[in-house]
């Protein structure tokens, strides 16, 4: 006996016909190369992004080339400048004088240091590091700006606003007299290794005598270590072996770059440098930041 099946069963259903299926995978199809075109075209726009971008990068790193080359070229003038003004100055030191030997440079001398080293300080940051106000002031050792306004115009400055915390100091190079600068600048850097930059500092300034006159001196540089109590050996292996030689060029192409054409300028709190004419003008920039 013959055995139907029942009502609703899968014999009972269509199958899909052969014409159902390729256009099912056409439309497959067709759905893979949009999605694939669309694919590309997302790349091709994000290689054109990439290719801007380089150019882009490779526009700054030409810039920045230009300005590297910009900065040597000012250094080397203000170099060519320092180098008449100490010419000029010998044959007006010529004329008055006559052919009389130089004077003799005076000894080295280590200065009163009282009110500095108590302070709290940072490598060459001196003050309370929570200070309110941050000053920052670019010298040059062979600067006469630089020698007077850090014997007459500092100490007032430390005992007003470094002293009390309302001021963090902090010094920067700008050594662009002549060679002498720039080995006082890196003597300075090998004091601060022993933690004596501010007293190293402050003893260059009092131990001023002019640009370019011996002032600064390797054996005079070395002898202002012996003074301050430096360990000697160390300091002359760290400034014969020109150890912060590099550091102190750079440092210098920095201030170019920031602005600093003259020494000594300041910045306080961040902004652009200046110069001033008299204390009272910092100490009104100072004062601004404090109210």
């Amino acid at each position: 006996m013959t055995e139907f099946p029942p009502p609703g069963s899968t014999d009972d259903q269509p199958t899909a016909t052969p014409s159902r299926r390729i256009v099912w995978l056409l439309g497959l199809q067709a759905t893979l190369l949009v999605v694939l075109v669309l694919g590309v075209a997302v790349l091709v726009s994000q290689f054109r992004q990439w290719g801007r971008a380089l150019d882009d990068l490779r526009g700054e790193v030409t810039a920045l080339r230009e300005q590297h080359r910009r900065f040597e070229q000012t250094l080397a003038d203000l170099e060519q400048r320092s180098d008449r003004l100490a010419t000029d100055l010998q044959a007006i030191a010529a004329a008055r004088g006559g052919a009389s030997t130089p004077t003799p440079l005076p000894p080295v001398r280590a200065p009163a240091l009282d009110s500095v080293v108590p302070l709290p300080r940072q490598g060459r940051t001196l003050g309370d590091p929570a200070a309110p106000v941050h000053v920052v002031i670019w010298g040059d050792y062979q600067c006469p700006a630089c020698a007077s306004f850090e014997r007459q115009a500092f100490p007032v400055l430390l005992e007003r606003y470094i002293v009390p915390g309302t001021v963090r100091w902090e010094f920067r190079n700008l050594a662009f007299i002549g060679p002498e600068s720039l080995r006082a600048a890196e003597a300075a850097a090998c004091a601060e290794e022993q933690g004596k930059f501010w007293e190293y500092h402050i003893g260059l300034y009092a131990n001023f005598v002019g640009a370019n006159r011996g002032g600064y001196a390797d054996q005079r540089l070395l002898d202002l270590a012996a003074q301050l109590g430096l360990e000697t050996e160390a300091f002359r292996s760290c400034l014969v072996g020109g150890r912060h030689r590099e550091r102190v060029r750079t440092e210098v192409e920095q201030a170019l770059h920031a602005g600093v054409q003259a020494t000594p300028s300041f910045s306080v709190n961040g902004s652009p440098p200046f110069t001033i004419t008299r204390l009272d003008d910092l100490i009104a920039r100072i004062e601004e930041e404090v109210r």
